[in-house]
Formats: structure tokens, C-alpha cells, sequence
């Protein structure tokens, strides 16, 4: 009988220790908690509202994320996690600064409400069922939907190609999204060039020393003479440009 008893207290005890230890994912101080965190441009400020046992809703009250580059971790980010009642999801491709912070943020808010962060962060998304396998064919096949790869679509498409485009990001544009828009090129001989003493010449300098010398000067020279060549194409598709010359972020002069 004391050998039962033994055998009967141990198991209420790891019993007892396993509830005491087990995740506090729930058995939330009930209401809306403010936080923030640290993200690319600044503070992320976010809005976090509970029940006693849920995270009901995540919202990015405040930000100075890049526009384009942050939206989609900025829209999908509070999704996954109440999707999830975790923190344990997974970053927005190309936005991981972005998506860091809203996570680091929340997890202040739920701390406010009495959650055991340590253990939300454990609770991952939900697996998602794959969905069947499709089959296309076209003439031509882009990997990469950045400025490269959507100019040679579209130019194969102009040639008469039938084009299929793919990318692996949750966006398009690739590092050319980095550029806000800005373009440098040179119209040589016309008054905007006149006026700001500018040349083919001049932005084959800026570039390559602007680039401490490390780009292949030929290739530098074949990107330089065909700049405006570009944005004369860019503008027989629609592309509006607003007028007049600025710096660009690295820029040597306008």
C-alpha cells in the first residue's frame, strides 16, 4: 500500500509540476493594450485587443515604414497572428524588419495582459493544405519580376511572345522598388540638361564613382548610353514623370 501511494503521489506531483509549467496561452487580462518597437524608419505602435482566452485583433496604429516595401507586412502581420493566437508565424518576405518589430511589439502588449510570451512564441500558424499542382506554357519564361525581369517580359510580349513572369516574393518590383520612382537619365542636348550642365559623360562619372569605382566600366558605359533610351520607353507604356531634377539618396549632384 505505501509502495501504491508512493507511485499515486509522484504522479500527482509531475502531474501537478506539467500544469504548473504548461504554456499560459490563455487567461488574459481582458482588454486593449498599447506597445511598441523599433522597426526600419522608426517606432511600430500597435493596438492589441483580448478576451480572457483569445487575441481577438492586431492593428499597426502608427509607422514610418517605406511605403510598398512595408504593406504587406503591415496588413498581414496582425492576420497571421490572431490566425495563429501565436507569435510563432512567419516574417513577411522582404520586409523582415518590418515584421520583426510588429511581432516585438505585440508581445509587449500580450505581456501587459498577463500572457506568457515565451509560450506564444512557440504557437506557429497553421498548416495550410497545398494546393494541386497547374501547368502553363508560354514562349517565353522570366524568373524574377524585379525591373530586369519585368522590362524583358514585357518586351518579349511587345515582340509578340506569349510570357509568363514568375517571382518568389509576396511582391514585384525586387530592389527596383528601392528606388522610390527616382531615375537618373540623361536627354543630352535638351534644356533640362542645359540648364543643369549635365551629360551621357557626367552620369557615366557619377556612377561609377558614385559607386567607388566598382562597377565594370562597360557595363556602366552600355547602362548610361541607354538610360533615356529607357525612359522614352517607359512613357510610350504610360509612365508620367513629374518635372524637374532632384538628388537622389547617394546621388553626387541633381
Amino acid at each position: 500500500m505505501k509502495k501504491l501511494f508512493k507511485i499515486a503521489l509522484t504522479l500527482v506531483l509531475a502531474f501537478s509540476l506539467a500544469a504548473c509549467s504548461s504554456p499560459k496561452t490563455t487567461g488574459y487580462k481582458a482588454g486593449t493594450y498599447t506597445a511598441e518597437a523599433s522597426g526600419m524608419n522608426g517606432p511600430v505602435k500597435v493596438e492589441v485587443t483580448v478576451t480572457t482566452d483569445a487575441i481577438e485583433k492586431v492593428v499597426v496604429t502608427e509607422h514610418n515604414e517605406t511605403p510598398s516595401i512595408s504593406d504587406l507586412a503591415i496588413s498581414d502581420m496582425p492576420v497571421r497572428i490572431v490566425d495563429a493566437q501565436g507569435l510563432g508565424v512567419d516574417t513577411v518576405s522582404g520586409a523582415t524588419i518590418t515584421s520583426k518589430a510588429i511581432l516585438e511589439a505585440v508581445a509587449l502588449a500580450m505581456k501587459d495582459a498577463g500572457a506568457d510570451v515565451e509560450a506564444l512564441k512557440k504557437v506557429t500558424s497553421k498548416v495550410q493544405e497545398k494546393e494541386e499542382d497547374k501547368e502553363y506554357t508560354a514562349d517565353v519564361i522570366v524568373i524574377g519580376a524585379g525591373g530586369a525581369g519585368l522590362a524583358a517580359g514585357v518586351t518579349a510580349n511587345q515582340a509578340g511572345a506569349s510570357v509568363i513572369v514568375i517571382e518568389k516574393m509576396p511582391k514585384v518590383g525586387g530592389n527596383t522598388i528601392l528606388a522610390g520612382g527616382a531615375l537618373n537619365a540623361v536627354d543630352e542636348g535638351s534644356e533640362t540638361a542645359i540648364a543643369n550642365k549635365d551629360s551621357v559623360e557626367l552620369h557615366y562619372t557619377q556612377t561609377y564613382e558614385g559607386g567607388d569605382k566598382q562597377g565594370d566600366p562597360e557595363l556602366v558605359r552600355t547602362l548610361v548610353t541607354n538610360a533615356w533610351d529607357g525612359v522614352e520607353w517607359l512613357q510610350s507604356l504610360g509612365m508620367e514623370f513629374k518635372e524637374g531634377t532632384f538628388t537622389v539618396l547617394g546621388g553626387m549632384w541633381p
